[in-house]
């Protein structure tokens, strides 16, 4: 009974050991596996923070910075064990960017606003006047009273500020970086500020969040080949097939997983079905969608399109998550860095070619045609 004791005591003391030990490993296994992530996953993140040197390895779950980084780490030694295009890795890679992409809306969800009191100057909104259609403006000033430019309907002003007096409206707003709201309010007034014919609408406090991006987009300025699609080609198109001829020449002016905003030459057309050829890391980049919406500008005859995109291989996509998010693996931030110092070392060659042109044009003698210079008439 006594020996049985003592062995039920040093049990206890190991398993007390065990758990002081083990507590922090414990702990990070039991949240990963609550976020759907497997077991073997688990092991290689846990990996991952001791080496990327984590003090806390559940700040994976929690730190943009310490995810990236443990991604970026991935990335290296996936290239290092050449299984950077394997299934597993790309299924494991797509699993980190999700959770990432999750990090990333909540914290934009944090930063939502519930009063018009928190619209900038330059917002841009739709005006929903009942009877009469749907009008566009932007915030003027935001003051004790919410002042807007008077509302235009295709470009012009079809309803006087006087006759907006006292109606009731609904404003529908895109939040850059955040969502969609709407909120209702009353013009109070109409008049000028800074030479603008605008409307003074009552505050809300009660802005409705309508929409909210389930992926993150980044500001960019990457070179596209544009390819028109007919309604049929989506029935058999080869997604993976690389285009050899060249396309329409665009541009997109930010990126996401799910869409871009393209600029190109001309009008474009919603609807229109569309394939995006670019280069991301090195990399053949391929995107295929529709048009949901576009913006043309007749005086500088170009088109913003709002792509949605339908079709991309789980790769690619890792690969414009990666950039969205700046995530560089240490071998591709070495090229980069290489690629930077030499357009550097290019920049100072120029230069020193043009300081040597400017001294070489100051020292030539007049020419035989050159016109004597004025002689001066006059007092100043």
């Amino acid at each position: 009974m006594f020996i049985t004791l003592i062995g039920i005591i040093i049990l206890l003391v190991v398993f007390i050991r065990l758990s002081v030990v083990f507590k922090g490993k414990v702990q990070f296994f039991a949240q990963g596996l609550d976020l759907q992530f497997s077991f073997q996953e688990l092991s290689l993140l846990w990996k991952l923070a001791k080496i990327c040197a984590l003090e806390e390895p559940t700040a994976l779950y929690i730190s943009e910075q310490a995810l990236n980084k443990a991604i970026a780490k991935m990335i290296d030694m996936a290239q290092l064990q050449g299984t950077q295009n394997s299934p597993e890795t790309q299924e494991f890679l797509s699993k980190l960017y999700a959770y990432r992409t999750k990090i990333a809306i909540d914290e934009q969800k944090f930063r939502g606003i519930v009063s018009s009191k928190s619209l900038d100057v330059g917002q841009k909104l739709n005006i929903l006047l009942p009877g009469n259609g749907v009008f566009t403006s932007e915030v003027v000033n935001n003051a004790r009273d919410l002042i807007i430019a008077v509302p235009k309907k295709n470009g012009a002003i079809v309803i006087g500020g006087e006759k907006w007096i006292g109606k009731n409206l609904s404003v529908y707003l895109w939040r850059k970086g955040d969502a969609g709201y709407v909120f209702d309010t009353k013009v109070l007034t109409a008049g000028s500020f800074l030479s603008r014919s605008v409307l003074s609408l009552s505050h809300s406090e009660a802005l409705e969040r309508t929409q909210k991006r389930k992926s993150v987009r980044c500001a960019c300025k990457i070179p596209v080949s544009l390819y028109i699609l007919k309604p049929t080609d989506f029935e058999s198109i080869n997604y993976s097939a690389v285009e050899s001829l060249p396309g329409y020449k665009a541009e997109l002016l930010d990126i996401s997983e799910s869409g871009a905003l393209v600029k190109v030459g001309g009008r474009g057309y919603e609807k229109m079905g569309i394939k995006l050829q670019f280069e991301l890391f090195e990399k053949i980049i391929l995107m295929y969608g529709i048009v949901h919406s576009v913006d043309f500008n007749a005086a500088e005859n170009f088109s913003l399109m709002h792509f949605e995109c339908t079709h991309l291989d789980s790769s690619m996509r890792n690969e414009i998550l990666g950039y969205v998010y700046n995530i560089v693996p240490q071998s591709q931030k070495e090229k980069l860095d290489a690629m930077a110092l030499t357009e550097k070392d290019e920049d100072m060659d120029m230069e020193e070619i043009m300081r040597k042109e400017d001294a070489l044009l100051k020292n030539l003698p007049p020419t035989v045609n050159s016109a004597p210079e004025p002689e001066p008439k006059g007092e100043v």
